[in-house]
């Protein structure tokens, strides 16, 4: 029997057995003779979501390949293809996803079958962008919807949380492959709140991060821009400093009001231009979302 954790440690299931299938027929093998069975991508979702003790599928090792339309519109790929590979071989062929989240190591099949999403007021979460999906049903067969075939399944399969069968293959929109340009800046949470409106008009993305014993939040917008050259900065902060404070918070809470106005700096104003791809994805995580991963690096930390 092996054991199973999602990407933070919070769910953890023990399956009766973890298979990896290279081809369809592998699968339908496998899913057929099932009386129990999830898949899991990355494992990114705070839910149990794949917790099971029959039997766990992955489907990063399923063989396809990347295929693109005539006309440039709409690809086709593995549903178990990380968005990380995913991205970076749509570049090479001259596209980009509409939008994108801020985690790029997700299946797309789970990204897009658990509503996944960017920001944007004019954006629509990744499960937007499907247009097919091949589908493996609980007998092995092959099923295809899109918006003319079985399109009630279709429409369903979208955000499908893995129970409408095996997402195989899927195919999605994109656009010509474009340039962001992130800037980060420091700004009281009431002005973020007062002209939200504003802001939520004026850029393609924005977000905020707020840190209450702070006084200052964080303030994140992304815009289309024209190439800089190539990209140097390859995160979006600092991450050494991130982590120790958090690593410490989460060692003694009470030092968290104390650490807090330290993060963000009032003349804090971060700028830097890349492909979509590299910028949509945030290294830093908020603090205390791996707790119990930090607690011994903490203490390790204040021994040294």
């Amino acid at each position: 029997m092996s054991g199973w954790s999602n990407w933070s440690g919070s769910v953890r299931a023990a399956p009766s057995a973890i298979a990896r299938p290279k081809t369809e027929a592998e699968l339908a093998g496998l899913v057929a003779g099932a009386n129990k069975m999830r898949v899991a991508g990355a494992g990114h979702s705070f839910t149990p979501l794949c917790a099971t003790d029959g039997l766990l599928l992955s489907l990063s090792e399923m063989e396809g390949a990347l295929e693109l339309s005539a006309d440039h519109t709409r690809a086709t790929a593995p549903a178990g293809w990380s968005l990380a590979k995913l991205t970076a071989a749509l570049w090479e062929m001259g596209v980009s996803l509409i939008n994108q989240g801020d985690v790029n190591p997700q299946a797309l099949a789970g990204a897009i079958g658990t509503g996944t999403h960017g920001t944007g007021a004019a954006l629509g979460s990744l499960s937007t962008t499907a247009r097919s999906f091949r589908l493996m049903g609980p007998d092995g067969e092959i099923t295809t919807c899109n918006a003319r075939e079985n399109s009630e399944l279709f429409e369903a399969q979208r955000i499908g949380l893995g129970l409408l069968g095996v997402v195989t293959r899927i195919e999605i929109e994109v656009i010509p492959a474009y340039h962001l340009v992130e800037t980060l800046t420091a700004m009281p949470l009431s002005e973020i709140e007062a002209r939200w409106d504003e802001l939520t008009a004026q850029n393609r993305h924005v977000e905020f991060w707020n840190f209450p014993h702070g006084g200052q939040a964080l303030l994140k917008r992304l815009n289309p821009a024209a190439p800089e050259g190539e990209l140097t900065q390859t995160t979006d902060v600092d991450e050494s400093d991130f982590r120790l404070f958090c690593d410490l918070s989460a060692a003694m809470p009470w030092l968290t009001r104390h650490i807090q106005p330290r993060l963000v700096s009032k003349r804090l104003n971060n700028r830097r231009v890349g492909p979509a791809y590299k910028i949509f994805p945030l290294r830093s995580r908020p603090c205390g979302l791996r707790r119990w991963n930090m607690r011994s690096r903490a203490r390790r930390a204040l021994r040294r």
